[in-house]
């Protein structure tokens, strides 16, 4: 995971690598970065690591695939004094399974710096709600005895302070919205004694979204998601609260015109508050398509809230930072 820095969003300078993945288990005793970071970790533990940040593809271990890692996000606990990432953690759940997304898990690491390095602490399972409890959404799949899936995440810290991920489940079909312990490293309490609304909440049930992004103004809670059509761009749509926890609404899609079908060819995944007070954003997204990677790249929009909160991205014409004003 490469860190960039800019301290005016127009100039930007490579950190160089915040999470470095492994290659082979020679490198925990012979590699100085990992014996510094793992150095106090017992076999089980680096065995955790190996199984989450190797990205070996002739791994002699037994294990088919290599290890996936993808949308990190960090947050900054002024308690502890941490730099904590999150990031969807993927590959194969066994040896001899040949699936490339079959764990669908959350990964966490911390570091001293936003910079890293970034000491990988392990991937898990998250909330789910009893499947007996909810319309399945189409699929028995989504409900996996192993916990709840997680896939495409992000993260947000709220006013008081209180850490939360937000994250793709239910085989993509079902939004999930669960608090984090003080430390921003787990959730607030193990699956099998969170409860729904005051540890977590089944939100956008069977909407198939993805891609999520959160922000809040004046009170409101705004997640921004992707509809889900594997690599491929498509409509956004979003959704307010009064309670980060409590009922979302769906607001439709705040990109109009052509660029509504594909939200500017692109998947969101962050919202930067630039001028929060006057209801002014900046929408960040992803774009790529399996047939063209090399052209893969961010895009930076202008997001705008009216009087009525109803939230506007685009257009996509050239601007600059100072047409959202200062």
């Amino acid at each position: 995971m490469h860190v960039y820095s800019s301290r005016d969003l127009y100039n930007w300078k490579d950190e160089g690598l915040a999470l470095r993945a492994l290659s082979s288990k020679d490198q925990f005793t012979e590699d100085r970065y990992f014996a510094r970071l793992y150095g106090g970790y017992d076999e089980k533990q680096r065995e955790m690591v190996w199984r989450d940040l190797s990205t070996n593809r002739d791994r002699d271990d037994g294990w088919a695939r290599p290890s996936i890692l993808e949308r990190p996000k960090v947050i900054y606990n002024k308690t502890t004094g941490k730099w904590v990432m999150w990031l969807h953690s993927d590959g194969p759940s066994s040896p001899t399974s040949t699936s490339t997304y079959a764990r669908a898990e959350a990964g966490v690491a911390v570091a001293d710096s936003p910079a890293g390095p970034f000491r990988w602490l392990g991937s898990h399972r998250l909330n789910r709600v009893p499947s007996d409890s909810v319309p399945w959404c189409g699929t028995s799949a989504a409900f996996d005895p192993a916990g709840g899936m997680a896939r495409d995440m992000t993260l947000f810290v709220d006013d008081d302070g209180t850490g939360y991920i937000i994250y793709s489940s239910e085989e993509n079909r079902t939004m999930y919205i669960s608090k984090l312990n003080e430390e921003y490293t787990y959730l607030s309490a193990p699956p099998e004694e969170a409860v729904q609304g005051k540890d977590f909440v089944r939100t956008l049930a069977c909407n198939q979204r993805e891609a999520p992004a959160m922000f809040k103004a004046d009170g409101t809670y705004y997640l921004v998601t992707s509809g889900a059509t594997g690599w491929n761009p498509n409509p956004a749509r979003y959704a307010t609260a009064t309670e980060i926890l409590g009922k979302w609404t769906d607001r439709g899609n705040p990109v109009s015109g052509d660029a509504a079908a594909d939200t500017y060819a692109s998947q969101s995944t962050n919202v930067i508050p630039y001028d929060p007070a006057n209801g002014k954003f900046i929408f960040m997204a992803d774009r790529w398509t399996p047939d063209s990677l090399e052209s893969s790249r961010y895009v930076w929009l202008p997001a705008r809230l009216d009087d009525a909160g109803t939230l506007t991205i685009g257009p996509d014409d050239p601007w600059r930072l100072e047409d959202l004003g200062h």
